[in-house]
């Protein structure tokens, strides 16, 4: 991306980042203050230059180190070197700490004691959260000291990475509709064990709860409030001057939603896109046994069991109903083996027993009237 003219520093040529106006009020001095201008000011993060705000518009003008009331610790080469205004952290104690134990605990601090609240707005002169400088600080005297860096540090990062929440959703929410869309997907290539998948259907509200809560986790992190003062709310100094990845996240966040929905209520309308299979036309010449199926939970496990029956010897055509719990079989010469029907439903995952054969479909299925004619044999 092409630099702005007005980010960069005019004495060092380095990148500015946005300071709001709060800051140099609460941090230049009194004369220097006098100098205000409109803005908007621009942050010079090198550690070479003396430049510490600057902005080039007409009514502006530069604002050194020694015109602020604090020291910029990473402009600094003696001590002390602040580098956490907030909570007293500087390069000189987390060097200290290093060297008697071996470790660093600021960034642990840090992130801990601003969850109550924090003044980076009002006390840094960067305008902006430390943690990144801190960070940085830590990496380098580890470095410079030889000490290997912890995984405490890497630990309070992890929470930083959204993807892994919506990666977790998603991941549930296909686990929790399994039972359904993957035997479908199963018949679909031809591939048999579509049955023993039925054995899903135990675990799903588990994974519909798992689901639930990783959501509700994601628009915790997401909306939570800012950590800041009442007073600097009141400047107006709360708000991070960008923005954009917050808003990337919760745009992503509700796509992760809709997502996770879209799976988790599959089974209810699963039916609309599936039938019990190519040949589920019973007409009235055609004789028929009807089964109670049990076991079954949406309109996929229908298609399940219509393609273990119509693989019988016998069965011409296959009309199974969810709703109703059973299973029309039409045959015309051949008597389809009763036994090798109820082994079917078996295969299929689901148990059933055998009703009185039907003589007419409307009755059978629409009505659940059986006919009371004997079966042929």
């Amino acid at each position: 991306m092409k630099k702005s003219h007005s980010d960069i520093c005019p004495k060092c040529g380095a990148q500015g980042k946005a300071v709001k106006k709060c800051t140099l009020q609460s941090l230049l001095k009194p004369d220097a203050q006098k100098h205000i201008g409109h803005g908007p000011y621009r942050f010079c993060a090198s550690r070479t230059c003396d430049v510490v705000y600057f902005s080039l518009a007409a009514t502006s003008s530069l604002f050194l180190k020694d015109s602020l009331m604090v020291r910029v610790g990473i402009k600094e080469t003696s001590a002390p070197r602040p580098v956490c205004y907030c909570f007293n952290h500087s390069v000189e104690s987390i060097e200290d700490e290093i060297r008697s134990t071996g470790k660093s605990t600021a960034i642990n601090d840090i992130t801990t004691q601003m969850k109550a609240a924090c003044w980076c707005e009002t006390k840094s002169p960067m305008g902006s959260c430390c943690l990144a400088v801190v960070r940085g600080v830590v990496g380098e005297t580890e470095k410079r000291l030889g000490v290997f860096p912890t995984k405490a540090r890497d630990s309070v990062e992890a929470p930083r990475k959204p993807s892994l929440l919506w990666i977790g959703t998603i991941t549930t929410a296909v686990v929790a509709s399994a039972c359904c869309w993957l035997p479908l997907l199963l018949i679909g290539v031809g591939a048999s064990g579509a049955a023993a998948l039925a054995s899903l259907e135990t675990y799903r509200p588990f994974f519909v709860s798992l689901t639930f809560a990783l959501l509700a986790l994601g628009f915790y992190f997401a909306y939570r409030p800012t950590a800041c003062s009442t007073a600097a709310d009141a400047n107006g100094c709360c708000s991070p001057p960008n923005v954009t990845p917050q808003r990337f996240n919760r745009a992503m966040l509700w796509v992760v939603a809709v997502i996770a929905a879209t799976l988790l209520f599959f089974p209810n309308y699963v039916g609309f896109f599936v039938n019990n299979g190519p040949t589920t036309v019973i007409t009235d010449s055609q004789k028929q046994i009807a089964i109670s199926v049990e076991g079954m939970t949406c309109e996929a496990c229908a298609a399940i069991l219509g393609k273990e029956l119509r693989k019988v010897s016998g069965v011409e055509a296959v009309k199974v109903n969810y709703a109703k719990k059973q299973a029309l079989i039409a045959y015309s010469e051949m008597v389809p083996n009763q036994e090798s029907l109820l082994a079917a439903v078996e295969t299929a995952g689901y148990s059933g027993s055998l009703k009185e054969p039907a003589g007419n479909i409307n009755d059978r299925v629409d009505n659940d009237r059986l006919d009371t004619n004997e079966m042929s044999k």
